[in-house]
């Protein structure tokens, strides 16, 4: 009894001691505020005041106090019962398990926002590119399945990460990697996936995930595939001693959570937290752990991860890596590979584009705001612009630079497949109600 009134009284405290909604906030356009679609708008705090001071503020006081009251459940106490339910996946599209064509407008292709500030407008351009893409995509597909490189004399080489990426974007898309329309010969991409997985994965976590999260798009059984229980090469990889699945790689890590967050398994709190401490000063990631300077590409798919991980748009840190991404942005709108320091000098490319938009509009930022054109061209136009006629995206368009098409083509739809909504205001964080909801 005295240990109930006790928290009773810290949580009285508390929720006296939260600012009451719509005021105290700070304007700051480079903070995302928290969308509609935000699992539990709840937990967010707002402006400038919550998202770029140390984490030791609400998210920690939260996470300590919900799970003193819930009884010390070992769940986050950021999981709702509707994300128990899914099963924990994470959906990127954010279309949940509906997955809408791109020809469908109500998937809210990353687009343009609308003059009214509403919703965004959907975009035929976008559409027929993504179109355009699975067409081409269907051509590079091999006999067996897999999507791969070729030889000079046109035979192919299957890849198993290529070929997994494949499947996770197809799926992504509303494709069945798994269907006849990706079945060329009797074997299907996700057939073919299940084939190369094995030598592939081995024991890394960071390739174990890369296949889970494609396998559990795809509606397949991370647990069991190719003879493997992907879960379980991810989770015997994991530090406790650093929260890492991977010593020293970064993008390691991050794909061995997408795995587990895709196969209904939630990392430890430390996984989390090794994430968030590898932000580095100027606002990115860096591609390993021990990087003193940020890459647009690991940035692009922290964002992602990010976005999903937490469930909520007002993460710490979200500013400060949108702004990094501004600086990094080029004189055509796109970015290029890590820059030593912005402005960027090197060329932009489709994938390095592509990881920052997914990255930005993941976590609530409009690629086609004023803050990201570069000479009257916004972040999604130059992506656009590395589209060819056959539906291909290159990897720079200079002669002799196109290769890697197909790279570079999945990396822009999982781009493409992004929607969003317009920003709503954050609500702060109200103590009581959070823990009524973990407790229900």
């Amino acid at each position: 009894m005295k240990r109930f009134s006790a928290l009773l009284a810290i949580l009285l405290l508390l929720s006296l001691a939260v600012v009451p909604a719509g005021r105290g906030a700070t304007a700051d356009e480079n903070i995302p505020r928290c969308s509609d679609r935000s699992p539990d708008r709840a937990r967010c705090g707002q402006g400038s005041s919550v998202a770029d001071r140390p984490q030791q503020t609400e998210r920690a006081i939260f996470r300590t106090v919900v799970h003193a009251a819930a009884g010390a459940s070992a769940r986050p106490p950021c999981v709702t019962a509707h994300e128990k339910q899914a099963g924990w996946i994470r959906g990127f599209s954010r279309f949940g398990d509906q997955r809408q064509k791109p020809a469908d407008p109500e998937g809210g292709f990353a687009q343009p926002r609308d003059q009214s500030g509403g919703r965004p407008v959907f975009g035929t351009d976008t559409a027929e590119a993504i179109q355009r893409a699975i067409a081409w995509l269907h051509a590079q597909q091999a006999a067996d399945g897999s999507f791969g490189f070729r030889r000079p004399d046109g035979s192919a080489i299957p890849s198993a990460s290529i070929t997994a990426d494949a499947v996770y974007v197809l799926a992504l898309l509303g494709e069945n990697p798994a269907g006849a329309a990706w079945t060329p010969a009797g074997r299907s991409a996700l057939d073919a996936l299940a084939t190369l997985a094995p030598t592939y994965v081995y024991n890394d976590a960071g390739q174990a995930g890369k296949v889970a999260r494609a396998v559990a798009r795809a509606g397949g059984d991370p647990r069991a595939f190719g003879g493997l229980d992907l879960v379980g090469v991810i989770q015997a990889a994991y530090d406790g001693a650093t929260g890492r699945y991977h010593p020293a790689l970064l993008y390691r890590h991050t794909l061995a959570v997408e795995g587990l967050l895709a196969a209904g398994a939630p990392p430890p709190q430390a996984a989390l937290d090794a994430l968030l401490q590898a932000q580095l000063p100027d606002g990115g990631w860096f591609w390993s752990f021990d990087g003193d300077e940020s890459d647009v590409d690991s940035t692009g798919r922290v964002l992602q991860l990010l976005a999903g991980l937490l469930g909520w748009q007002c993460a710490p840190g979200y500013g400060r890596a949108a702004s990094y991404l501004a600086a990094a942005q080029t004189a055509t709108g796109g970015w290029g590979v890590y820059p030593p320091e912005p402005p960027n000098p090197n060329p932009a490319n489709a994938n390095s584009t592509a990881l920052a938009v997914a990255g930005l509009v993941a976590v609530g930022y409009d690629p086609a705001a004023p803050r990201f054109q570069k000479n009257g061209r916004g972040a999604l136009a130059s992506l656009l612009a590395f589209q060819e006629a056959s539906g291909a995206f290159v990897y720079i368009r200079q002669p002799g630079l196109e290769e890697n098409r197909l790279m570079a083509t999945i990396d822009a739809l999982n781009a493409l497949a992004q929607p969003m909504t317009a920003p709503s205001a954050c609500r702060p964080l109200y103590l009581p109600l959070l823990i009524a909801r973990q407790s229900s």
